[in-house]
């Protein structure tokens, strides 16, 4: 079992403490996963800092507009210049994301992030189900072979078909995405029913804090974390062990 870890842009900060914190890992996972407003030009300089440490390294990417592929291609540029240290590979969220990077021809390998993987299986606290037929048909023709989840609480009630067979998985945990918004709880004014997103001006308030929200209704304490919401304590990596399920990675997420 292959295992990662998700760094925040405080990860940086010390470099000692970098390498301490990779030191029991073998992937480092580093972008965007949720936000186009995060994906910055400091982007690159994390990614050269992480092949410095000579560790297998995954870029994560968001949903995006036209902005935000505009800001990709200028950090996949930055990328395909440097000569990595491990594997290389990037998470994707959007099919536009995916497209660029086959415009590029830009031989590297792609796996679904916890976004786009949805319309492919469907994750809850104890079950799995791959969705159907002509999603695995779509995913071996898009050469895309690893799909992000979140872990489960428990051992996934639901094998795997025979068709499925061929897919593997990147289990992310202690936090389960729940949603994400293009429009941000934290950090940007209310934007009008109608008006475009793209001008608005984001002050990046998740970079500082998330918020715990709880509510009468809900069971568990909802974590905001920009403009996703999480709950914490979907699973560890005993819940890793269903069989049938192809988990071969596991990413901790020390801050969602």
């Amino acid at each position: 079992m292959e295992k990662g870890l998700k760094l925040g842009p405080g990860a940086f900060r010390d470099k000692a403490a970098l390498r301490r914190s990779l030191k029991a890992f073998e992937w480092a996972y580093y972008g965007s996963e949720f936000c186009e407003n995060l994906l910055e030009p400091g982007l690159a300089d994390g990614l050269r800092l992480l092949n410095e440490q000579k560790k297998d390294i995954c870029l994560l990417t968001p949903l995006v507009t036209d902005k935000g592929l505009g800001a990709l291609e200028k950090l996949f540029a930055a990328a395909r210049k440097l000569r990595f240290n491990g594997r290389f590979e990037i998470s994707v969220n959007d099919f536009g994301v995916l497209d660029l990077i086959r415009r590029l021809r830009w031989n590297v390998p792609v796996s679904f992030g916890r976004q786009l993987s949805r319309n492919f299986a469907l994750t809850a606290r104890d079950s799995f189900e791959v969705l159907n037929r002509d999603g695995l048909d779509l995913l071996k023709e898009l050469k895309v072979c690893r799909l992000e989840i979140s872990l489960f609480s428990k051992t996934p009630r639901q094998r795997l078909t025979e068709e499925a067979g061929a897919l593997r998985f990147t289990a992310f945990y202690p936090y389960q995405d729940v949603t994400a918004t293009r429009a941000c709880l934290l950090g940007m004014p209310d934007v009008p029913a109608g008006e475009s997103l793209e001008t608005v001006r984001c002050a990046r308030e998740c970079r500082l804090a998330s918020y715990r929200v709880k509510n009468e209704r809900i069971k568990e304490t909802l974590v905001v974390a920009g403009n996703t919401i999480f709950v914490e304590g979907c699973g560890g990596p005993a819940a890793a062990k269903g069989r049938g399920l192809n988990i071969d990675r596991l990413v901790f997420c020390p801050d969602t």
